[in-house]
């Protein structure tokens, strides 16, 4: 049988660091929120303000989408340590 290697340590890192990145995510201000305005220019207040609105709703997305990763990872962790304490006290008994 062969032997299945994993840097658990690493990819439990990794996944507190997509936790956090979603955390930043969320305590960023909104860009659409009255930003156009500051121009003094109506074309450019739309559009900056149809950009504002939509970083706003890709943020959310990335933001959603990274904490899924972190959970996903963290999954990969919890199953194989669980299994990795399994197969040792299957091979003590």
């Amino acid at each position: 049988m062969s032997d299945v290697r994993m840097d658990l340590a690493r990819l439990q890192s990794t996944a507190q660091k997509a936790r956090g990145l979603a955390t930043t995510f969320d305590e960023a201000e909104s860009f659409a929120d009255d930003l156009g305005g500051l121009t003094g220019h109506g074309g450019l207040s739309d559009k900056v303000d149809d950009f504002g609105g939509k970083w706003d709703i890709a943020r959310e997305k990335l933001r959603d989408n990274l904490r899924s990763q972190a959970d996903f990872m963290q999954a990969i962790v919890d199953t194989f340590r669980d299994l990795d304490q399994k197969m040792a006290q299957d091979g003590e008994g």
